[in-house]
């Protein structure tokens, strides 16, 4: 069995979910904090961003941002918004935040089938132009899906 991220880079701070609702769309979630392992973060506004997860079965879900998806509000902050992805499918939100100290903040919301999460070892990719961060261990089943994150702490 692998052990789930400790907080250590490239993706810390991580938790994600996914929600299996019958009643409405399959939501997936992430927020956590990246760290490029050298050098500063490329630009999302002008990189091809990726967002994939993966279990031991093979792809559960993959979206791929052309460059310009992504509006650059500073030269720190990235944000995309797509209000219709909640019924259409895709990325609904994303924010990328970056500070001095090379931390940088993510969050993600997704939606589409992720009726493919069926075993609990999985692997969620961000990338951003040539950067790849990555989280992977064994997620916990939910009432509603499952839940993903450093296990050094306890979780709801």
């Amino acid at each position: 069995m692998v052990e789930m991220n400790k907080c250590m880079p490239p993706i810390c701070q991580d938790p994600a979910s996914i929600f299996l609702w019958t009643d409405r769309p399959q939501q997936f979630r992430l927020h956590g904090v990246i760290l490029p392992s050298s050098g500063p973060l490329n630009d999302p506004s002008t990189s091809t961003v990726g967002i994939r997860v993966e279990n031991d079965n093979g792809t559960v879900y993959s979206e791929e941002l052309e460059p310009g998806a992504v509006a650059a509000v500073d030269g720190s902050t990235f944000r995309l918004m797509n209000m219709e992805a909640r019924q259409s499918g895709g990325v609904a939100f994303l924010f990328i935040r970056s500070s001095q100290h090379r931390l940088t903040k993510v969050a993600i919301v997704c939606y589409g089938d992720f009726s493919a999460a069926t075993s609990a070892h999985m692997r969620t990719t961000l990338t951003i132009g040539d950067q790849t961060f990555v989280s992977e261990g064994d997620w916990r089943a939910t009432v509603n899906g499952w839940f993903g994150g450093h296990f050094d702490r306890l979780h709801p």
